[in-house]
């Protein structure tokens, strides 16, 4: 995944950086590799205390809280058929 968002990055700053007449008011280098890898960093946090909690660690109630968030939003996601 995050080999797949530099890819796309280094294809999107190339694209974007040779279309003539095109200019853009800042220099393209990084968009969504930064995205990716926060998303995949607290996706991994997340499980991460998820199982410590399972193991019987004291997990702070806010903590606790976004966790239970993101299971039911993915529960959600997973539970919708189209």
């Amino acid at each position: 995944m995050v080999f797949v968002s530099v890819l796309t990055d280094i294809l999107l700053g190339l694209t974007l950086n040779h279309i003539s007449g095109l200019t853009l008011p800042f220099n393209y280098d990084m968009l969504l590799t930064p995205i990716v890898l926060f998303w995949y960093i607290v996706s991994e946090l997340g499980s991460i205390l998820e199982n410590a909690e399972k193991m019987g660690a004291s997990i702070p109630p806010l903590l606790k809280n976004a966790i239970e968030k993101m299971r039911d939003s993915d529960n959600d996601k997973h539970n919708t058929s189209i």
